[in-house]
């Protein structure tokens, strides 16, 4: 794995990475050590961009303890600078809207980082198209308390700016090492 993150982050493509922040089903009291294993792969590849897929949480995969403060960590850290987190996903909807305190943490660190967070539309086993369309109004109640540039670059433009930039360097670095 290292060894692609290193060519991505060389040819300026952006990585997605689906990784659980935990074990399926950890016994309790248990470390999550998924947590601190993601942690040293991105501080390995700071050259790369890198998108956390459903920040860690899978179908049997739940936030751990103190999981919104160990994002709001990261978003602080310089040397994690270069990873960006997707909160698309049905799963990972159903704990950020789970109750007030919950949007609250949400909202409060995406308006803080805008320009890190990415919505899409991911949901589990879509049986008819309206079930992604049901996952972006799962987060009606943070989008309603998003700033409107916050929302705007959640929902649209930090895509477009990763994905565009993405397609620019590789073109270059396809022009300068390909012949």
């Amino acid at each position: 794995m290292g060894r692609i993150l290193d060519l991505a982050g060389e040819v300026g493509m952006v990585a997605m990475i689906h990784t659980d922040i935990d074990k399926p089903f950890p016994k309790a009291g248990q470390p999550a050590f998924l947590a601190r294993q993601t942690r040293e792969l991105f501080e390995r590849h700071p050259k790369t961009k890198i998108i956390w897929a459903h920040i860690g949480l899978g179908r049997v995969v739940k936030p751990i303890e103190g999981q919104a403060e160990l994002i709001v960590r990261a978003l602080k850290e310089p040397k994690l600078d270069h990873v960006y987190f997707d909160i698309s996903w049905d799963e990972t909807a159903k704990y950020a809207v789970e109750s007030p305190e919950s949007m609250k943490r949400v909202a409060t660190a995406i308006n803080d980082h805008p320009h890190r967070f990415l919505f899409g539309t991911d949901c589990v086993a879509p049986a008819k198209s309206e079930q992604m369309t049901d996952v972006f109004h799962k987060y009606d109640p943070i989008w309603k308390l998003l700033t409107p540039e916050a929302s705007r670059m959640v929902r649209l433009e930090n895509h477009d700016r990763l994905f565009d930039q993405a397609k620019k360097d590789t073109r270059a670095w396809e022009k300068a090492n390909l012949t």
